[in-house]
């Protein structure tokens, strides 16, 4: 009698989803298919665009202030920087390295005592971990 029971409730669980008198279109079957699938897949862009726009700054939050050109220029007319010894660290693998350029600038202000250090490495090797 259980066992009648538990097959009786396993047969509508099975057919829970098929009307009494409609047949099986598998056509309709298969264009609903296509429809999750489509629709997944539009949910997955819209929330990989959400995670790239978050983890991706703007441009525009990446560049440094003072710009470069405003550094040099406030350097050599400015005079404020005045510090009796400055180290600079330069990379040997930095493609961008202005050191020699900052180091002319304060050696012609007379504003400092200019020493350098060489360091293996590239120019995020600062704020990079290992």
């Amino acid at each position: 009698r259980e066992r009648s029971r538990r097959k009786k409730a396993r047969k509508e669980r099975e057919d829970w989803w098929i009307d009494d008198g409609d047949k099986y279109n598998e056509e309709e079957d298969d264009e609903e298919w296509e429809e999750l699938v489509e629709d997944l897949q539009e949910l997955l862009k819209e929330q990989a665009a959400r995670v790239k726009s978050a983890l991706t700054p703007d441009s525009k939050d990446l560049e440094f202030s003072p710009s470069p050109d405003m550094l040099w220029k406030a350097l050599e007319k400015d005079g404020r920087y005045r510090v009796p010894k400055t180290l600079i660290v330069q990379f040997d693998d930095d493609t961008i390295d202005q050191s020699s350029k900052l180091a002319q600038i304060l050696h012609s202000t007379n504003s400092s005592d200019v020493h350098f250090a060489r360091l293996r490495g590239v120019h995020l090797t600062p704020v990079s971990v290992e």
